[in-house]
């Protein structure tokens, strides 16, 4: 237990660590960013108040710090103007932390009761999409009233050249799309993982 409580608190310590440095860069080179990245780091200092309550396996806390990094690197080193396999860095982020961040509220929902799993499932799904909701609004809000046009979590979409693709056009309404996807990504995977768990008897994300 006190080894496992150990390995948590490492975990934190590193990925803290990790955030830092990008808001250090920020600093340094980046300043319009700093607000970005500070608040990423800020956003893994609750995600670790949260954990002391609702303890996760370190696998899933380094999940939890993904979307996080993938935000700060987007910004800082320029990927939100890629396009992979002919999306934008925008969408995949979407799409990826999505599921991530439903994998990761569903396991600080069931960190004390296992039971009733569909229900936690569905649950951590909502909860993601009212995340997301009040994110797309915040980024409408600081470009339409704002005047932010920049890759940062005030303004909408990604900086690649305009294409007058329906994926720049409607981007708020896509991103959504994208994090319905990933949440149903997530679903699927959790009923897979929580299915073999319940055939091998034993639990792979157990947190003590």
């Amino acid at each position: 237990m006190a080894d496992m409580h150990t390995l948590r608190r490492n975990t934190f310590i590193i990925g803290g660590a990790v955030q830092t440095f990008f808001l250090l860069y920020a600093i340094l080179f980046k300043q319009q960013f700093i607000l970005d990245t500070l608040f990423c780091l800020v956003a893994i200092g609750v995600f670790y108040l949260i954990e002391q309550k609702y303890p996760l396996n370190p696998v899933v806390i380094v999940l939890g710090f993904i979307p996080f990094y993938f935000h700060s690197m987007g910004v800082l080193f320029g990927f939100f103007g890629v396009s992979i396999l002919g999306l934008g860095y925008d969408k995949w982020t979407h799409l990826i932390n999505s599921m991530i961040a439903t994998i990761v509220l569903f396991y600080i929902l069931i960190a004390h009761s296992k039971e009733r799993i569909v229900k936690h499932i569905t649950l951590a799904f909502m909860v993601m999409l009212g995340i997301n909701l009040i994110h797309e609004v915040n980024e409408f809000v600081g470009t339409r009233y704002a005047g932010i046009y920049s890759e940062s979590l005030f303004s909408q979409g990604d900086t690649l050249p305009p294409s007058k693709s329906d994926l720049q056009i409607f981007d708020s309404y896509w991103d959504m799309i994208f994090d319905i996807f990933g949440g149903l990504l997530a679903a699927l995977i959790l009923s897979i993982l929580r299915g073999l768990e319940k055939h091998h008897g034993r639990d792979y994300m157990k947190n003590y």
